[in-house]
């Protein structure tokens, strides 16, 4: 039994109040207890005394209704509460043939006197627009109450006395917060209007910058932080851009969202660039955040771009223009400024995935939605307005029984820094690997890489050179499984995954493993496969800690891996 229990209920701390009784309950995954041993600091955790059953303490493995845990908990009741009980420290280890399961985090205990203070909104904003997250707050002060969050679309959170909520659906809607000790509770409650979105984009043609700051959304029903998306618009509800936190450092807290059109099309480098451009500025972690963003333009936007293009490609001139659509590119300046020339934080080229540029027929208007590192400014043209040193000849890929093979080619390089390798997960692009380029070169060079993590899969390279100006290659997408397996985790990232699917072309004993990123089996289970789609049950995946895993299937000539990731 070498995982410790985990309490469950009520909430740490926990509270009670003077006069009457609590109880703390735990749960752990080793089976049943033969023993318990609570313990009980009232120094702040300098020491422990071992608790017995007595007149004040009850302790059970198997109390019933709500708390029994599939007999593999434990519960302590703790019975005629006095304030100076306040802040004692609680925590329990757990024994069985198996072993012990060492001590549990402590969890502490608040006795309150009376009531809680009354709960009063600091900004009770009754009128929001589709998609936009308010913070909402109170002045008081509730270190030693529970607060409840929610409102009737769902959203909780837990023990703050501030909670972003987001409001996704026209209509009315109630936020409220309940605020609890042990001797009660008390609640409030602010009944909001959810305004509908304008078919009109915020800013107009040389008014100057139309700018947001508002926090993105970061939790759901239970307060675990989540990736929804934010709606940033004006006063008026006219919509400018979405955020969706994604990636391996989402961003949280809030960010300043400002949209401009200027009056005319300007230039950089001698390169054309769309008049409506944007500014985003997280208040925390700007250079390194990672998100998912959308912004929005109208065909009035790329009809000026075109009429003033030159030799530049053009942009759409409608919603079937493909050649137009493939053309788009966004250069990203890293750091703060209005225009290109007054960024200082370095810049790099996107060129989105071509399904991501969409018309948005109902709104008349188009969405370009891409995956960034760090936030900036963000300026759209033909061609990329500050061009990286590289001429990238090709970037091919092929599924293989070793592994996904890509290939790329550089014509040209000069004062190159890297190649990194970049794979699309369920939210973004994530680095895979990172290959040092070859710095300068006026010949042909070829490069190569192999992910041993075989299956479908969709890829693209990041190029940096030496100044740290990156730019993205066009996406490749692998398809096909050359092994004759697949597997297939639902949903994948998940804490708790609802369907494993392990797919043969042939009927084949197998089998399956979980495999830390270590190296190390953790699990293993022998399969019959039928030809086609196996279901399995996907409990092999439960338990595990939160961390990055490979599930693999083999027979005796095949073997496919995946990647879990376990939240």
């Amino acid at each position: 039994m070498a995982q410790a229990p985990t309490f469950l209920e009520p909430l740490n701390p926990f509270p009670g109040c003077a006069g009457s009784n609590t109880s703390i309950a735990v749960s752990y995954g080793g089976g049943k207890a033969t023993s318990t041993l609570w313990e009980v600091s009232t120094d702040g955790s300098a020491s422990w005394d071992p608790i017995s059953q007595d007149a004040t303490y009850t302790i059970s493995t198997s109390e019933p209704g709500y708390y029994r845990f599939n007999n593999s908990g434990a519960w302590l009741n703790i019975q005629g509460l006095t304030a100076n009980m306040s802040h004692y420290k609680y925590r329990v280890t757990l024994s069985n043939a198996n072993g012990s399961s060492g001590p549990s985090l402590p969890a502490t205990l608040i006795v309150a006197t009376s009531g809680p203070n009354p709960a009063v909104f600091d900004n009770p904003i009754t009128s929001v627009c589709k998609g936009q997250t308010i913070l909402y707050s109170f002045t008081e002060n509730y270190s030693d109450d529970s607060i409840y969050w929610y409102t009737n679309i769902g959203f909780a959170t837990w023990n703050t006395n501030s909670s972003p909520v987001n409001f996704p659906d026209v209509g009315n809607t109630t936020v409220s917060a309940i605020v609890g000790n042990g001797c009660g509770t008390v609640s409030a409650s602010v009944n909001v209007t959810v305004n509908p979105l304008l078919s009109t984009l915020a800013a107009t043609a040389g008014g100057g910058s139309s700018c947001t700051t508002t926090p993105v959304f970061i939790a759901d029903n239970y307060g675990i932080p989540v990736t929804s998306p934010t709606t940033y618009t004006d006063a008026s509800c006219q919509p400018m851009i979405v955020i969706t936190p994604s990636g391996a450092n989402p961003i949280s807290g809030n960010i300043q969202s400002c949209v401009t059109v200027d009056a005319t099309v300007q230039t950089y480098n001698g390169i054309p660039y769309v008049p409506r451009h944007y500014s985003l500025e997280p208040s925390t972690n700007a250079s390194t955040s990672t998100a998912t963003v959308t912004l929005y333009f109208t065909q009035a936007d790329f009809d000026a771009y075109n009429s003033a293009r030159g030799s530049s490609p053009a942009l759409p001139a409608n919603p079937t223009d493909a050649v137009g659509i493939a053309n788009l590119h966004l250069t990203q300046f890293h750091g703060t400024g209005t225009t290109p020339d007054t960024y200082v934080g370095g810049n790099g080229d996107i060129d989105p995935d071509d399904s991501k540029i969409v018309w948005n027929a109902s709104a008349s208007r188009w969405e370009v939605t891409f995956d960034i590192t760090g936030f900036s400014g963000f300026f759209v043209s033909g061609n990329p307005i500050v061009p990286l040193p590289l001429t990238l000849a090709s970037f091919t890929g092929e599924a293989t029984t070793t592994g996904n093979q890509l290939r790329w080619t550089t014509a040209m390089e000069k004062n190159t820094a890297s190649f990194t390798i970049q794979k699309q997960t369920t939210n973004a692009f994530e680095d895979i690997s990172r290959l040092p380029a070859a710095g300068n070169s006026h010949q042909l060079l070829q490069y190569s890489y192999t992910d041993a993590e075989k299956g479908d899969a969709r890829y693209r390279l990041k190029m940096t050179d030496a100044d740290g100006r990156f730019t993205h290659s066009r996406v490749i997408a692998l398809a096909g499984n050359p092994t004759g397996l697949s597997i297939r985790i639902l949903p994948n990232p998940s804490s708790t995954p609802q369907s494993l699917t392990i797919g043969s072309s042939s009927t084949t004993a197998a089998i399956l493993t979980v495999t830390d990123m270590g190296g190390r089996r953790l699990r293993e289970k022998h399969l019959s496969l039928q030809k086609g789609d196996n279901s399995i049950d996907p409990s092999i995946l439960t338990g595990l800690p939160q961390g990055i895993y490979l599930v693999g299937i083999a027979t005796g000539q095949q073997q496919q891996t995946v990647k879990f990731i376990k939240e």
